[in-house]
């Protein structure tokens, strides 16, 4: 048969022997059914409050805050003089660590060896003077 023959085209092999009949695998058992895990019997209390009621409660608790133009004069000066108040108390100043004192002795030696050498003028600085 020639490769564009009609055999070919729906997918039927062109020899003529015919390939072994699939088998069926064979039949998975059943697998036992799982163990349930022991859970602890459930407490029953003997008083609860209804649901409906906590609700309320959040709801009342988690007003939105005011916007700046839904308040009334009186509470914006109120809000500013608070905020000023709080930016300006008096702050507790921070504790001071203390230096380990051969550290500040070898920074304080960097300094003077600083301080000692010659450093000469710039050509700006020179031509200046």
């Amino acid at each position: 048969m020639s490769p564009w023959s009609p055999a070919s085209s729906l997918g039927q092999s062109a020899s003529p022997q015919s390939p072994p009949p699939r088998q069926r695998p064979p039949p998975s058992l059943p697998q036992p059914p799982a163990k349930k895990q022991k859970q602890p019997p459930k407490k029953q209390s003997s008083v609860k409050e209804p649901p409906k009621k906590k609700e309320q409660m959040k709801k009342k608790a988690k007003e939105p805050a005011k916007l700046p133009w839904e308040k009334t004069y009186e509470e914006c000066c109120e809000e500013a003089k608070k905020a000023v108040d709080e930016h300006f108390k008096p702050k507790k100043p921070e504790k001071k660590v203390p230096i380990n004192p051969a550290d500040s002795a070898f920074f304080l030696k960097m300094t003077d060896v600083n301080r000692r050498k010659f450093i000469p003028p710039s050509d700006y600085d020179d031509s200046i003077t």
